[in-house]
This record gives C-alpha cells, sequence and structure tokens, in this order.
C-alpha cells in the first residue's frame, strides 16, 4: 500500500503542473533490493491507471542510468526503487524530477502533500502492467549511457593519461550491488575500446 500510496500521490503532484497532459511520462528503475521490481510494476501500475505513460527497466540498473535515461527521454519524473546505503532489509522510492536529479523544494513538499492526502486505498486508481502504455527498456539504454559516457572528454583524458588502464574499486555495502558489478564491468571494458 504504501508504494501506490506514494506514486498516487506523486501522479496527483505531477497533474497539477503547467505541463500536465503535454506528452507526461515517467521512468522506473530499480536495484536488487528485496521486491524492488513488483514495487516498480506497482508503481507503474498507479501512473498507467492515471493516464502516464510511463517507461520501467526490464531489468535492475544503476540509478545513475536511469537519471541519464530520464533525461534522455524527456520524462517528467523518475522512480528509483532502492534504499541506497541502508541495510539490506531497507527498500526505499527516491523520486527524481525532470532534470534528472533528486526532487528538492518546492517538489519535495508538494509532493509529499499529495502522498498525505491518500488515506485510503480507494483513492487509488491502478492500470494493468500490460498496458500499452508501458514501454520496457533494455539493453539499448545501457548502449546510449556508454555512448555519451565516452564522448565525455575527461574520460578519454583519464584513459590516454594512466596508458589504458583503469583501476575500478567498488565498494558493496551490505552487498546489495552484488548484481551490478558485472554490468559496471561491462560498462568499463567498453569505455576503454576505442
Amino acid at each position: 500500500y504504501t508504494v501506490m500510496q506514494a506514486t498516487q500521490g506523486l501522479a496527483n503532484y505531477l497533474k497539477k503542473q503547467p505541463w500536465h497532459g503535454l506528452e507526461s511520462t515517467v521512468i522506473i528503475g530499480y536495484d536488487s533490493r528485496h521486491q524492488s521490481r513488483f514495487f516498480a510494476e506497482v508503481a507503474a501500475q498507479v501512473l498507467i491507471g492515471n493516464g502516464f505513460a510511463v517507461y520501467v527497466f526490464k531489468a535492475l540498473r544503476p540509478t545513475p542510468l536511469v537519471s541519464f535515461a530520464l533525461r534522455k527521454h524527456e520524462c517528467r519524473a523518475g522512480i528509483i526503487m532502492t534504499a541506497s546505503h541502508n541495510p539490506p532489509h531497507y527498500n526505499g522510492y527516491k523520486v527524481y524530477w525532470d532534470d534528472g536529479g533528486q526532487i528538492v523544494p518546492p517538489q519535495d513538499k508538494g509532493i509529499i502533500d499529495e502522498v498525505n492526502k491518500i488515506t485510503d486505498i480507494n483513492q487509488v486508481k491502478m492500470g494493468s502492467v500490460a498496458s500499452p502504455g508501458i514501454r520496457w527498456l533494455g539493453e539499448e539504454e545501457d548502449s546510449a549511457y556508454i555512448k555519451a559516457m565516452r564522448s565525455l572528454q575527461w574520460l578519454s583524458l583519464v584513459v590516454t593519461v594512466t596508458t589504458r588502464s583503469l583501476v575500478v574499486r567498488v565498494t558493496i555495502c551490505y552487498a546489495v550491488a552484488r548484481a551490478t558489478i558485472r554490468w559496471m564491468v561491462t560498462l568499463c571494458l567498453q569505455l576503454l575500446r576505442p
């Protein structure tokens, strides 16, 4: 119910924005936390029920890639199911704005005010996860992210200065990121290719 309540509040807030109705899309990503994919699908159902188009990643992705895809697809907001550095039995719900960054004032207060107005499950509008309004994202987003990363001049400089060697250090807090290590190593190897 908490994810449904939070998403309905977010949807209500987004509907009050001056651009509502002009291709109102929201992107949803998730990590390897307990039930993250399920929560992402629940959030998608609420957004579809409220008339939004939704992009959802087919598999877990790191937060920076979700933020990148939000901006690439010109979404109005994004949701990431993650609890970051918190213990593994936690999960969280982070909201990002159309600039790809986490919400800040006044959006944070406006959204939570709308969330607090949801006092009954009957106030939540639900759609279907099978809706044509949901576009499932996958490796094409990885490729676009890698291409964008390659275009950054500082990365070329780092690779050149280090004679094409790259040391990657990963700090896995509570072992939550283990599922993304393969993705990160693949990304690093692709970035090193000429």
